[in-house]
């Protein structure tokens, strides 16, 4: 009713301001001529719409290039804003501001799948098609490639990250050693598992995850969240069961790969609550520090890998590393690595966290499509039924769990 009666007095002045050059209402000053009022109130009669309906804060809906007239917050108070504002500019720039911020969506969460996708298939083709035999040293690499370019992004400011501290390094230590043993258990496996089960299988970790959420944080979900992930069982089952390629020694590293992104998952919340206190400003570490700490920690790490699996020195003796394409794809799965963090930040902020789940996982599909044409997977018409039951349920899983959670 508050909102209403706001939307009646704004009708009001605007028939008051047509006659005169300005007026006020609620105690903002108000400058228009007809035309511009129309323009105005349209774009200012959507943004709220876009407000009641999708329930954003008056930072989305700003950004979103709406008029900054009377908002309505995320918590349902109508709010005014203190300062003047000239509708006949407003009108305009709204509609140019919508405009562009569709426009940064769509480039972003494009980059963002690109990124996301690219990765996954650069990495499966190096580790497959140039009988390479080094996969740990081979990811020692790609960190390497990752870090240099976060140091590069880092000295010509286009990045910000946390200086270097011992302390953060105490707190951070224990979840980067998850991190490696995600990074190399689902390195292994690609390389002897197809793209497309990978996918489905890596829905598995969000079992894991859930319980976790249940046991530890006391975290309840509806029954269309348990529903999903059922089904993501049942996918992942029947999708091995008759999976032309399977390997006992690649299903068991993916398995272990779904249970450290599961700890993962789990053990960052803790450590971003404790690493809080040891930061500059007392804040958690944004995501750019985290790939920093994450490949700088983890080169050691991964240089032991590749030292206790007899990798080292051999790997410089791998006749691939003179094969030029070889060398090219292994650098560009690098660049990727770090790319994913910087299309990951700006789809964030040009998106909801809901859309970007969804995006993510409705991303899956095409990249188990790419995956089986461009490797010439074998497969069957049960296995694919499989695969896209089980990307059907990710999908599912991820809208359940948006209102799933009661706590």
């Amino acid at each position: 009713q508050e909102a209403k009666g706001r939307l009646d007095r704004f009708e009001t002045e605007k028939r008051r301001a047509i006659p005169s050059s300005s007026t006020t209402c609620d105690g903002i000053e108000v400058r228009a001529d007809a035309k511009a009022w129309d323009a105005g109130g349209k774009a200012w009669q959507e943004g709220f719409e876009v407000d009641l309906g999708a329930d954003r804060s008056v930072g989305e809906r700003n950004r979103r290039g709406y008029p900054s007239y009377p908002s309505l917050q995320s918590n349902g108070n109508l709010v005014r804003q203190a300062h003047a504002i000239d509708v006949r500019t407003t009108g305009s720039k709204g509609t140019s501001e919508a405009e562009k911020s569709r426009r940064g969506q769509i480039v972003s969460g494009s980059a963002y799948c690109f990124a996301s996708a690219g990765m996954v298939l650069m990495n499966k083709l190096v580790l497959s098609s140039y009988d390479f035999h080094a996969p740990n040293a081979l990811l020692f690499y790609q960190t390497a490639v990752c870090l240099a370019l976060v140091m590069i992004s880092k000295v010509t400011g286009m990045v910000k990250t946390e200086p270097l501290s011992l302390k953060i390094v105490k707190v951070w230590f224990p979840v980067n050693l998850i991190f490696v043993g995600m990074l190399w258990s689902s390195f292994i496996s690609l390389q002897l598992v197809g793209v497309a089960m990978v996918t489905v299988l890596k829905n598995l970790a969000n079992i894991i995850t859930i319980c976790g959420d249940t046991l530890i944080y006391n975290r309840r979900y509806n029954v269309k969240v348990w529903l999903s992930l059922f089904l993501m069982v049942v996918s992942a089952v029947c999708g091995s069961l008759t999976d032309l390629t399977f390997t006992s020694k690649g299903y068991v590293y993916q398995l272990l790969n779904c249970c450290f992104t599961a700890f993962y998952s789990l053990h960052l919340r803790s450590v971003m609550d404790k690493v809080k206190t040891v930061t500059t400003n007392k804040s958690s570490l944004s995501e750019f520090s985290m790939v920093y700490y994450n490949n700088l920690l983890s080169l050691p790490l991964m240089f032991l890998l590749a030292w206790y699996f007899g990798e080292i020195p051999g790997a410089l003796q791998e006749s691939a590393l003179g094969n030029p394409w070889f060398v090219c794809a292994a650098t560009f799965s690098g660049v990727l690595g770090f790319g994913i963090s910087f299309a990951s930040l700006w789809f964030l902020s040009q998106t909801t966290a809901t859309t970007y789940s969804l995006v993510g996982s409705l991303n899956k599909i095409p990249l188990a499509v790419l995956g089986i044409l461009l490797f010439n997977t074998p497969t069957t018409i049960s296995n694919l039924a499989s695969i896209f039951v089980g990307l059907a349920a990710g999908v599912l899983f991820v809208r359940a769990k948006q209102t799933g959670v009661q706590k």
